[in-house]
């Protein structure tokens, strides 16, 4: 699960969005945790072996419905 303020940034306008670049660019530091462990979630969580494991499991329950 990701975390705001741990993995990533969200800001909801403009203002706040500028503010977080603003943030991270004060603190490279954070920055390079932010990145580090975002990069680590879309690895874990979106890698070719996670999803063929999701599309395998798909097509094996199409194979028990149709069977």
């Amino acid at each position: 699960m990701l975390l705001r303020g741990r993995d990533l940034l969200i800001a909801d306008d403009p203002k706040e969005f500028a503010a977080s670049v603003v943030e991270l660019l004060k603190d490279p530091a954070h920055a390079e945790e932010i990145g580090k462990n975002g990069q680590d979630f879309v690895k874990k969580n979106f890698s070719l072996r996670r999803f063929m494991g999701r599309i395998e499991a798909a097509y094996g329950e199409l194979v028990r419905r149709v069977s």
